[in-house]
């Protein structure tokens, strides 16, 4: 950059002379009886120089930012044509073949070229580099800490695992995503291991060897960790309840560590934080929360796959719609000062029918008594010949009794 400057310098102090030099032939008296002819000559040739000189200014301007992107890892559409960018591909691919080249529509190939560049004596050198796919392949993990039911977790060196079958890499972060795959740097290739490693023994056969140290936590409230736009992982030291929304709401308690996946426009929430997903990246999946199993066996044992189908429940959301849009009953209302009771006509029916019962009886019993009351009267009469005397306060009034034999 510094040689550009000077350069650049060298080429307005030129201008400034020509500049200087055409304004004293103009205006000088000196050369009135020269012909005309050359000056006309002269100030064309300054033109061209001009030209000239602005071209080269633009020239290095160009530079100059193509240098900037370099510097910035970054390959604009200024630094090559769709042409070039298509011929050097096909290049690549005659070389190492299809299967270590990228198969993507060019304008993608500008976000994972990286410019470069570099010094030959007085030139300066251009270079892209495109990406070559090693042979070797790994599946890429972000390592969330999860404590177990003993409250004992496996602290990573890192947070990022590359693994497959044979090696395994640490990595500080993640690398671009493009399509399906990651694509790192080679850098990452030279920290490949392939000796034992309790992490990738947990992450790959969910086992854990003897001499593997474990580290004791105690949390004093439930945490979470984002994994991507949908996935979380969330732990809760004590029971907890949650609530859920998505399409419906429901309320859980939980204790312990889970996987979370939230769809578009869901939410959880707690009384510590809420999660809610607004990038539809998760789409389509219902809302999950996975228990994450706090202890794992020493040995690996072989899991049975079970085949689940979805339920089609379009139907049974359309009832229910229909249902919500139905007007809402109101029951009549009943008026306060009204007593109703479903057992009052049965007790009043039972007391009338006791009381008219009590009624009959009395009267049966007092027509029984009248009756015996004259019987018992006439068996007390005195006997012939003696007589009894009463009360006449007491006496009673019999009615006068006559004889119908009268004597002529």
């Amino acid at each position: 950059m510094t040689q550009h400057n000077s350069v650049i310098d060298q080429l307005v102090r030129n201008q400034q002379s020509i500049n200087a030099t055409l304004e004293l032939l103009l205006n000088s008296t000196a050369y009135k009886e020269n012909s005309l002819i050359k000056y006309a000559h002269f100030a064309q040739l300054l033109t061209i120089i001009t030209e000239n000189v602005n071209d080269l200014l633009g020239e290095l301007v160009r530079i100059e930012n193509m240098l900037a992107l370099v510097r910035a890892l970054s390959t604009h559409h200024s630094m090559i044509d769709i042409d070039s960018l298509r011929l050097m591909i096909e290049r690549v691919r005659m070389i190492y073949g299809d299967d270590r080249i990228l198969n993507l529509d060019l304008r993608d190939y500008y976000s994972i070229i990286k410019p470069g560049s570099y010094y030959v004596e007085k030139q300066i050198v251009i270079v892209f580099k495109v990406p070559i796919v090693s042979a070797n392949v790994f599946d890429l993990y972000k390592l969330s800490i999860a404590p177990n039911r003993y409250n004992k977790i496996l602290i990573p060196p890192l947070p990022f695992l590359a693994t497959n079958r044979e090696a395994y890499a640490y990595m500080e972060a993640e690398c671009p995503k493009v399509d399906q795959q990651y694509l790192c740097e080679d850098d990452a290739i030279n920290r490949v291991k392939n000796h034992h490693d309790c992490t990738r023994d947990l992450v790959t056969n969910h086992a854990l060897g003897d001499d593997c140290n474990l580290t004791t936590i105690t949390l004093e409230k439930e945490a979470m960790e984002q994994l991507d736009a949908g996935n979380y992982v969330v732990t809760f030291p004590r029971t907890t309840t949650i609530y859920l929304r998505c399409g419906r709401e429901e309320y859980k308690q939980l204790q312990g560590s889970y996987l979370v996946t939230i769809p578009l426009n869901c939410t959880l929430m707690t009384s510590e934080f809420t999660i809610v997903n607004e990038n539809n990246q998760v789409s389509g999946q219902p809302l999950i929360i996975t228990d994450i199993p706090r202890n794992f066996k020493e040995e690996t044992t072989p899991q049975h796959r079970i085949s689940l189908q979805s339920i089609d429940l379009r139907k049974l959301h359309e009832a229910y719609s229909q249902v919500m849009r139905e007007p809402i009953m109101v029951q009549d209302t009943i008026a306060s000062n009204t007593l109703y009771h479903t057992t009052i006509p049965v007790y009043v029916m039972i007391i009338g029918s006791l009381i008219i019962t009590a009624i009959v009886m009395i009267c049966r019993r007092f027509n029984l008594w009248r009756r015996s009351k004259p019987q018992q009267q006439s068996s007390q009469l005195p006997a012939p010949g003696k007589h009894s005397y009463e009360d006449p306060k007491n006496a009673k009034a019999y009615p006068a009794t006559f004889s119908l034999k009268v004597g002529k």
